[in-house]
């Protein structure tokens, strides 16, 4: 049995609805190379494609990678894709939080901009190595995808949370994510909205 690898892509949660628990989520951007690990490694176009089309809505989303093992305890799976979509340049989920603790934790750490990686757990099906020396894997089985913070597996670039439906949140994003986006915000406004995040 081929073991799992994990690499830490540049997640990107795009939109989250409180009221259902969702999520969208940037899950791998194909073509993008990590020089972060010991040896430089990216996913071709379409490398999860096949693998979603199989058991999309089964790959679990958890809180916690599994060091290269793939055993997966049921209590770090906090969401489910509701549904996938793969582009030519990136592949996208839909997904619900389950309604538990653990759950909520991880939406609303998401949509807080406080999940700042994502590690991907897959097992390579095909690979060659690029003109450069880079390993691209260009088809591989999606094992499962974590949700990460800071300092956890930062082995690629962190992502930035792009779009909350909340506008006191999406503000003080802002001034963290998009610091000329913040300008021209009111100041006044922002003032408040930092202060009663702190109360």
């Amino acid at each position: 049995m081929t073991e799992i690898s994990e690499a830490v892509l540049p997640v990107e949660i795009r939109s989250a609805d409180d009221a259902q628990r969702t999520a969208t989520m940037l899950v791998c951007r194909y073509g993008e190379t990590t020089r972060r690990t010991a040896r430089p490694e990216r996913f071709t176009a379409g490398a999860f494609t096949r693998s979603v089309a199989q058991r999309g809505p089964r790959i679990p989303f958890t809180d916690r990678h599994t060091d290269g093992s793939g055993k997966i305890d049921r209590e770090s799976v906090i969401a489910r894709p509701v549904s996938w979509q793969a582009g030519e340049d990136e592949l996208t989920a839909l997904l619900k939080f389950y309604d538990t603790p653990e759950g909520w934790e991880a939406f609303c750490r998401a949509r807080d901009g406080e999940l700042t990686g994502g590690s991907v757990g897959f097992r390579p099906v095909a690979e060659r190595t690029a003109a450069d020396g880079t390993r691209e894997v260009t088809e591989a089985t999606l094992h499962h995808v974590a949700l990460l913070g800071a300092g956890e597996m930062p082995a690629y670039d962190a992502p930035r949370l792009l779009e909350v439906r909340g506008a006191d949140v999406a503000a003080l994003l802002a001034v963290k994510w998009d610091p000329g986006l913040a300008e021209v915000l009111d100041p006044d406004r922002l003032a408040d909205i930092d202060r009663r995040a702190h109360l």
